[in-house]
């Protein structure tokens, strides 16, 4: 009788085992990592060294009025959105985003979600329908979620955070604490990211880990819906709008307040650093279009030829302008080291080879050179947080191109290593597991496709170009297919934009490709970058290429990529030095480079 009475009491008492605890969210609003370090708050900094820290990216939707910064609005309906929001519209931003996301995903499963303190408690938790339930105090936590504001004073939301700790522990349920903005000093320096810690049941010290970014220590404002939804049992596919985000998990380590403050200063400089990338552009461009007029007058020095490729490589290694500027006369004198001896295509060849290999290097190992190159992708504004970036992506292209067109008649073996070349780069640009990026992999398939048809005999045509646009886009599809059906914290950007098809819809690759093609049609004509492309295609056609290729190239950069036109431009660099040495009449023992026939 015992027996079935103990039997009887976990039958009963099972599920309330299993459900979770209470979870508390308190916004800090307007702080900053070092706000939080410096503050008089004991309360906060034990649950710092106790709980998992990060700093969390805060982009959100721009509209055209946004003409100083993204609102505090927008990044608290983001929070609750689960996708990035603005706060003036939901429409002509390029997707689905839905205030009240998370709200209504819990309402689902009987969670109930109350606010208290401030109002920026409000946006964050109100449902679609702007149902708001109010929480009396942190004192007793009712089941469910509460969101507090406690204002930007840490000092005075310490005693209030170190109740909720103490309920939190009580109740076995969890803590979270972020600044859903930076202030208006901070995002004026470009400090942008916003502290963000959690703290409670099961949750380690150390670092919050997303599958967003692939950077421990760094996570996203759209992993908060995730996050909060995953503690109550909901998935992602469980919201009324699909959230961009992922849920973070947890990777412990005794020094996560030293790495996440590194993994943010390291973001600020490089975000300082990349600030001479239009300049550069600009000085390529002068550059270009005055060796060009050189080069018809027949008054090119061969070394010109040069300078824009091995100036980008620097860019490629270098963390700092400073650093660039010591790089460049370096491999200035690895060129003239290697023209001496074997003339300036070969030079160019090498140079360009260089390129690939860093790049190559780079995402073998994680991708941790495009986090500090000046030529990688930042985690301030949050374009791109793995995998290789526009910038990167065009100069990797352009370069294999360069090298390829050298291999090719060189020997015995030179046309199978130059396929396994082209492969290669095409498989690197593809593969989920270097952080896919699909516009990539339609340039270089379609580029390499018309090298190889050209090399091995076959003449240019518009029907050519077409089927090899088809066959790149039936490649891409294979891939995104097969990108989409893995696990989805190890999807990249092409497996979540399927799976985003899936959920809501065809209107949701229609809003893909609007966005992209805003984001080109002002980098096309509004940027320094335009004035590379523009010059560097009219002064690529004045050196004669001997390939098709390279055109395809650029131009593929231009039509598939939302920032094509940085792709493009450096694209371009490339191309244009091995435009230019070819039509030396014997590979760079001239001074000057005669006029092409």
């Amino acid at each position: 009788m015992k027996l079935l009475s103990l039997l009887l009491l976990l039958l009963l008492t099972g599920p309330c085992l299993g459900k979770p605890g209470p979870l508390v969210v308190i916004l800090l609003p307007g702080t900053s990592l070092r706000d939080w370090q410096n503050a008089d708050a004991p309360s906060l900094h034990r649950l710092m060294k106790f709980g998992a820290l990060a700093v969390m990216n805060t982009r959100t939707a721009r509209q055209s009025g946004d003409t100083q910064r993204e609102s505090p609005q927008s990044a608290l309906i983001t929070l609750g959105a689960g996708s990035r929001a603005a706060s003036t519209a939901t429409k002509a931003i390029g997707y689905r985003v839905l205030p009240g996301n998370l709200t209504d995903a819990l309402a689902k499963a009987h969670v109930v979600i109350r606010t208290g303190g401030g109002e920026n408690a409000l946006l964050v938790a109100a449902s679609q329908s702007g149902e708001i339930l109010s929480a009396a105090s942190l004192t007793t936590l009712a089941p469910g979620c509460t969101i507090w504001d406690a204002g930007s004073d840490i000092q005075a939301a310490d005693t209030l955070i170190g109740n909720a700790a103490g309920q939190v522990d009580t109740r076995k349920g969890r803590l979270i604490v972020l600044a859903a903005f930076a202030s208006n000093a901070d995002y004026a320096q470009g400090r942008r990211l916003s502290p963000v810690l959690e703290y409670g049941k099961a949750v380690p010290g150390g670092l919050l880990v997303s599958a967003s970014t692939r950077r421990p220590g760094l996570v996203t404002n759209t992993d908060f819906a995730p996050t909060v939804a995953d503690y109550f049992g909901l998935s992602r596919a469980d919201f009324p709008a699909r959230p961009f985000g992922f849920a973070w998990t947890f990777q412990e380590t005794h020094t996560a307040a030293i790495q996440t403050s590194v993994l943010e200063e390291e973001a600020y400089r490089q975000g300082r650093e990349m600030r001479i990338l239009p300049y550069a552009a600009l000085v390529f461009a002068i550059w270009i279009l005055l060796a060009t007029l050189l080069l018809i007058r027949g008054k090119l020095p061969a070394w010109a030829a040069a300078i824009p490729l091995t100036a980008t490589l620097a860019l490629l290694l270098a963390r700092s302008a400073a650093e660039a500027c010591a790089y460049f006369p370096l491999l200035i004198l690895l060129g003239f080291g290697v023209a001496a001896r074997c003339g300036w295509r070969r030079a160019v060849s090498i140079l360009a080879s260089g390129i690939i290999f860093v790049l190559v290097v780079a995402l073998a190992m994680g991708g941790s050179l495009m986090h500090s190159s000046l030529l990688g992708y930042s985690a301030v504004e949050g374009a791109r947080y793995y995998g290789i970036g526009n910038e990167a992506m065009g100069l990797l292209v352009g370069s294999a191109l360069v090298v390829a067109a050298w291999l090719w008649p060189l020997g015995k073996y030179s046309k199978v290593c130059t396929l396994a070349l082209l492969i290669g780069v095409t498989i690197l640009l593809g593969l989920p597991q270097a952080g896919a990026k699909a516009g990539g992999l339609l340039v270089a398939s379609s580029a390499f496709g018309i090298f190889l048809w050209e090399k091995h005999g076959g003449k240019w045509s518009w029907r050519m170009v077409a089927f090899v646009g088809m066959a790149s886009v039936g490649l891409l599809g294979v891939v995104a297919l097969g990108d989409s059906l893995l696990q989805p914290s190890h999807q990249s950007h092409m497996g979540e934009a399927i799976q985003r098809i899936r959920s809501d819809g065809f209107g949701e690759a229609r809003g893909i490709i609007i966005r992209k093609l805003a984001v080109e049609g002002r980098l096309a004509w509004h940027s320094t970058w335009a004035a590379l492309l523009w010059i560097g295609i009219v002064c690529l056609r004045q050196a004669r290429p001997l390939s098709m290729a390279g055109f395809v190239a650029v131009a593929a950069c231009l039509l598939f990529n939302d920032a094509g036109t940085v792709a493009a431009a450096l694209c371009l660099v490339p191309l244009w030095g091995e435009a230019v040495v070819q039509s030396q009449k014997s590979l760079g023992r001239n001074y000057f480079l005669p006029r092409p026939i």
